[in-house]
């Protein structure tokens, strides 16, 4: 810069224009990993509302109700007794196990499991553990 002219030079407004577009880009860059990590939350709380939806319907059932036998006498969640079934919307699948007896006799541990659409992507698993005590009339 000429001693006592006043103003920028063309190098110096490049190099803040330069300056200003990667930090735009960073913004832009950002502004994707919250898109991703939204979606990710949202799917997450859809398949938790449906495992409570579910835990709801299987508490309102009868206790003798067939949904709600141990078909395979025991607590086996690697091979559970109902399901898995499609969740509506393609959210991923629901799926029960049922342990009659525990923690004590005359009630049943059931434990629904809620899974993404593909394994490994989408989030973990959300399960839930519930007791329902045989009808005392």
């Amino acid at each position: 810069m000429v001693s006592g002219q006043k103003g920028l030079t063309l190098v110096e407004v490049m190099i803040s224009l330069a300056i200003f577009a990667i930090g735009i880009l960073a913004m832009a860059a950002m502004q994707q990993v919250g898109m991703v990590a939204f979606s990710r939350a949202h799917r997450s709380n859809e398949r938790s509302r449906q495992a409570a939806a579910q835990i709801e319907a299987v508490l309102a059932m009868d206790y003798e109700d067939p949904l709600l036998a141990d078909v395979d006498n025991g607590y086996h969640p690697e091979a559970p007794d109902h399901g898995p079934s499609s969740l509506p919307g393609g959210h991923g699948s629901i799926e029960w196990e049922v342990d009659d007896d525990f923690p004590y006799p005359g009630t049943k541990r059931i434990s629904v499991t809620v899974r993404a659409p593909i394994a490994g992507k989408g989030g973990a698993p959300v399960v839930y553990h519930y007791v329902k005590a045989r009808n005392l009339r």
